[in-house]
């Protein structure tokens, strides 16, 4: 119950060194089908042992795969690529074939969804908050802050990235989330949330 395989690129399958233990299902570093279960913390201290009740990717994004899975026991945990400390865990330029958990803050509630960008990721939270990490020279975190060159304010990195959620997105006052989703029809595939007035609302590039 839970469980979550994987195949594809040899990086992104969960565990470790998929081409080298089953060279006979892979056509280079491909994968072909699912062979063993994607590598949760048997300890819960890397991740998560908790069954997963959903999954995300961004993998149209070459070179930028990341996927995560949403736990039953309200946590996080994500592996694949990351350039911008994409994957939650404190992190840049430190990829992982195996899940890492995503670092909220205390007392931010239990994840229920999530939208994975290119650059950065969003969690959805029972509460109707919102929070997202990574990228944010464009304000792409929601939470009314810019991350420059240099910049290490607002728990900027100095590198544009803030690598964990701090604060959550600014939403209209009055109103949660109730879901969230990366808009596809956009050039920089934004993530927006549909609110609990039932309108849209996007932030970055997009606004509503």
């Amino acid at each position: 119950l839970g469980s979550v395989y994987c195949w594809g690129d040899q990086s992104n399958v969960g565990f470790p060194n998929a081409c080298s233990s089953y060279a006979a299902d892979c056509v280079g570093s491909i994968l072909l089908g699912p062979k063993e279960k994607v590598q949760f913390s048997g300890n819960n201290q890397t991740s998560s042992n908790s069954s997963a009740v959903s999954i995300f990717s961004n993998n149209e994004y070459e070179n930028q795969e990341l996927f995560c899975t949403v736990h039953l026991d309200g946590t996080a945990s994500c592996w694949g690529n990351q350039n911008y400390g994409q994957m939650g865990n404190g992190y840049i330029s430190a990829d992982s074939t195996t899940p890492k958990f995503v670092l909220l803050p205390q007392g931010s509630g239990s994840v229920i969804s999530m939208a994975l960008s290119r650059h950065y990721s969003c969690s959805l939270m029972d509460d109707g908050e919102i929070y997202c990490w990574g990228k944010n020279d464009n304000g792409q975190l929601g939470d009314g802050t810019v991350c420059s060159s240099g910049e290490f304010t607002d728990n900027c990195n100095g590198d544009h990235v803030k690598p964990i959620a701090y604060e959550p997105v600014i939403l209209p006052n009055g109103t949660h989330a109730i879901s969230i989703f990366r808009n596809t029809h956009s050039s920089t595939h934004d993530v927006c949330a549909i609110l609990s007035n039932n309108r849209i609302f996007c932030w970055v590039t997009y606004y509503s």
